[in-house]
């Protein structure tokens, strides 16, 4: 079975540092301190043991990151339709103003 290689996003590296420096932060906030040893949660899992279970790795950040890629992407036409329709609708509102004040004009308001 081959063994298939990753390939990180040329960005990926800092925003995985970050991104995991805020679960690591995260967890710190919440964790409590027993017998000088710092815990998380109620279950006995000290602050080392979850960071090295609980953080995601570079790749799990990696895909993470490209999905949310993808979504942006896939939004974008949906937005410039929405910007679209906006610009139709300023269009339409501005000829209706016009044919107001004709209106208004004709008769002498």
């Amino acid at each position: 079975m081959s063994e298939t290689k990753h390939t990180f996003l040329p960005w990926s590296s800092v925003i995985t540092s970050a991104y995991r420096d805020g679960f690591k932060e995260g967890i710190r906030l919440f964790a409590w301190w027993k017998d000088g040893v710092q815990q998380v949660g109620t279950t006995g899992t000290t602050f080392k043991e979850a960071v090295a279970k609980d953080i995601p790795t570079e790749v799990d950040c990696d895909a993470y990151l490209t999905e949310a890629a993808k979504q942006e992407i896939s939004a974008r036409p949906k937005v410039e339709e929405l910007l679209k329709s906006i610009r139709e609708s300023d269009r339409i509102y501005d000829h209706v103003c016009a044919a107001a004040r004709e209106v208004e004009a004709v008769l002498k308001i």
